[in-house]
């Protein structure tokens, strides 16, 4: 299990000698339950935005159907006989020596024995008959309520789910950062105020106790620091455009 993402969904097959889960990243691995370390490794969906909302076998366990908050819905075909046998195989099995040998040798060994294994055993992924495997529109429309008569999509100009899903993410995170923006401005137009009346004050009071006006910037070494770090990002923006 990777340290940088998580478990989001975990399903058995009908007969609970496989397993599939679905992580954060969009990852889908099936791993037999004699050993859970092997796993196949699925990556369809979006590694940032689509983590597995749900990940379930067929029932004649030939395909693996995913959906993700990518908005995208996969099917991918499987051999569950290869993820059986691959399971039991050892790579290191029958080497003399292994026990003495570096991790680097052990691994080199590995990766050859594994290569060499899958180019004997290659899977054999089921034929797909669009009459019999096909999805049946009609039914579809059926359990899904949809009205009849829709027709499909074609305009590319009009956007996809997932392109419509992430420009709203888009705009939401524009939103906030507009919302941030309007805040600090507040804030300073607040001080620019506060600062305007103590000065109106000042000049109000007799001259002997009246505060100079460059005494009013406290930490001048503060300021001109403020001033050359803005020059330097106005330089930068020029650059960039």
């Amino acid at each position: 299990m990777p340290k940088e993402t998580t478990i989001k969904y975990i399903s058995f097959n009908n007969f609970g000698d496989l397993l599939v889960v679905g992580l954060a990243n969009g990852d889908i691995r099936i791993s037999h339950g004699s050993n859970p370390n092997k796993y196949l490794s699925i990556k369809e969906h979006d590694g940032e935005i689509g983590a597995i909302s749900a990940a379930k076998l067929s029932y004649d366990e030939r395909f693996v159907v995913s959906t993700g908050y990518d908005g995208l819905i996969f099917i991918h075909t499987i051999d569950k006989f290869m993820i059986q046998q691959e399971s039991k195989f050892e790579p290191l099995e029958g080497v003399e020596g292994a026990d003495f040998m570096p991790e680097d040798q052990l691994r080199q060994i590995r990766g050859e024995r594994l290569k060499t294994f899958q180019l004997d055993n290659p899977p054999n992924l089921p034929e797909i008959d669009p009459h019999v495997d096909g999805l049946d529109r009609g039914n579809l429309e059926l359990q899904l309520k949809l009205p009849s008569g829709r027709q499909d999509i074609t305009d590319e100009s009009i956007y996809s789910i997932q392109q419509a899903k992430l420009r709203t993410e888009e705009d939401r995170k524009l939103e906030i950062a507009e919302e941030k923006k309007t805040g600090v401005k507040k804030r300073i137009s607040a001080l620019r105020e506060r600062f305007s009346k103590v000065v109106e004050k000042n000049k109000e009071v007799e001259d002997v106790i009246q505060v100079a006006e460059q005494d009013f910037n406290i930490d001048p070494d503060f300021f001109n620091m403020l001033i050359e770090r803005s020059k330097k990002k106005i330089e930068e923006t020029k650059r960039e455009e």
